[in-house]
């Protein structure tokens, strides 16, 4: 679940939906779709470059402080603290170079592993493919207390589509609902009424990707029409 950064040179007309025929480039040839799923590097590389051309976030975990309650929440804290001390037990392997230690990504609840909710086990297993495994970096779970990219939201100056499922047990609705407050550009916020690994299947998928290219067509003809050499980067818009 990590951030992709697209270079408009590398989507080809044969993109899902004909998403590689919208995404126009600048005159410069740095138009870019940059597409979060889970994680928050889109907000940062988008906060630190004004070429981004758009931003979608999709269930995107903006605030690890708020993640980190919602695993006391659904969970209780010691399923927090037992978490993190695994975590723990991997930094004194990384300040050595050693082999990092390994814990479960996605578990029953009440099993120590990253994610725990009710549907987090299943979820995965639903969206896996057959060469995923089911462990992370134990180190990682660490990360997420510095996760702060809410606090950068009002840097983005390109437009931003939040998509969120209201019913998240890992991705915490508020978290993405507070960060759209916080920005400063064009901002659009779609909910569903469907859980975190919903949205990668069956209805919610495809009615995520109707949004997704729903918001591009719109925001992105402006960076076509603004471009003085006319290059795109694929076929005609479907």
């Amino acid at each position: 679940t990590g951030g992709l950064l697209v270079p408009a040179q590398a989507i080809g007309p044969r993109t899902h939906g004909g998403l590689g025929a919208l995404l126009g480039l600048h005159g410069d040839g740095h138009g870019v779709l940059v597409q979060v799923r889970g994680r928050a590097e889109a907000v940062r590389v988008a906060a630190d470059d004004p070429r981004i051309a758009a931003v979608i976030a999709q269930i995107p975990d903006l605030d690890g402080l708020r993640t980190m309650r919602e695993i006391s929440r659904y969970a209780d804290w010691g399923q927090l603290l037992r978490v993190n001390l695994e975590a723990l037990k991997d930094v004194p392997g990384m300040a050595r170079r050693q082999a990092p230690r390994l814990m479960p990504l996605a578990a029953k609840p009440g099993e120590v592993a990253a994610m725990a909710s009710d549907d987090a086990e299943a979820g995965y297993l639903s969206i896996a493919g057959p060469s995923w495994r089911n462990e992370i970096l134990a180190r990682c779970v660490l990360a997420e207390w510095t996760n702060r990219a809410i606090t950068r939201m009002d840097e983005v100056r390109s437009p931003i589509l939040i998509q969120i499922a209201d019913r998240d047990q890992v991705a915490p609705p508020p978290g993405a609902r507070a960060a759209a407050w916080r920005a400063k550009g064009r901002v659009e916020v779609r909910e569903y009424p469907c859980a975190h690994f919903d949205i990668y299947l069956g209805e919610w998928r495809e009615r995520t990707i109707a949004d997704q290219l729903h918001f591009l067509r719109r925001h992105l003809s402006t960076v076509r029409a603004a471009s003085p050499s006319g290059v795109t980067a694929g076929g005609r818009p479907g």
